[in-house]
């Protein structure tokens, strides 16, 4: 199971969030198994940081997939992420 799991973090700049979405590659009971996370970085030091820095946290790139959440459609131009 756990080869078909995979975790993509999310950072929201405009909230000061972290979302971490869990998926699975592998149907199972005919559904594809999902969940979300938050992380609010609100009151904790990095939120300090990036309030007085206005700089991102470090993401690795190759564990971001912002594009993969939003929707195919060509014809709408939201960054923002569909759950």
């Amino acid at each position: 199971m756990f080869k078909t799991m995979k975790i993509r973090r999310i950072y929201d700049e405009k909230s000061k969030t972290l979302m971490y979405v869990s998926y699975s590659t592998k149907e199972t009971s005919g559904s594809y198994k999902h969940s979300l996370s938050t992380v609010p970085l609100w009151g904790t030091k990095a939120y300090a940081a990036l309030v007085a820095n206005e700089t991102l946290p470090e993401v690795n790139e190759s564990s971001t997939s912002q594009q993969s959440m939003t929707t195919e459609d060509e014809s709408e131009k939201s960054s923002d992420p569909i759950f």
